[in-house]
């Protein structure tokens, strides 16, 4: 389906053009209706989101290692799931991890200890110009 801003966009150029034509024709746009926006349709039962597990999360990340990123066929061990939502969720786990091991390794490596002495400081090079 579209997005809610492409929705939003389409529908203003409608209403836009619509109101423009109508103008055209009657001269003026105090008598036009005004055209309601569409309604937002709910999820209902099984359509309805719920958060992920740490076993789905496994599921996703031992199926990649077998089957690589075929994700109709890990939609498969996932009922319920679309295969954009698990792809979504991959790349979403994918940048926890970079971003654990980023702060790990920050962690890690502490920052050198400031220089205590003018004498400590090694002096810059001179550029050639």
């Amino acid at each position: 389906g579209r997005s809610d801003d492409a929705v939003r966009n389409r529908w203003a150029r409608l209403q836009g053009s619509a109101n423009s034509a109508c103008l055209s024709f009657s001269g003026s746009q105090s008598n036009l209706p005004k055209l309601a926006p569409p309604a937002k349709q709910k999820r209902e039962g099984s359509e309805a989101r719920h958060s992920w597990t740490a076993g789905e999360d496994a599921i996703i990340t031992n199926s990649v290692t077998e089957w690589g990123r075929r994700w109709n066929r890990i939609a498969e061990r996932l009922p319920n799931r679309t295969e954009h939502a698990i792809r979504n969720r991959w790349h979403r786990l994918q940048m926890a991890a970079a971003d654990e091991q980023q702060i790990s390794t920050v962690t890690l490596m502490p920052p050198p200890p400031p220089p205590t002495h003018k004498m400590d400081v090694e002096p810059r090079p001179a550029l050639d110009l």
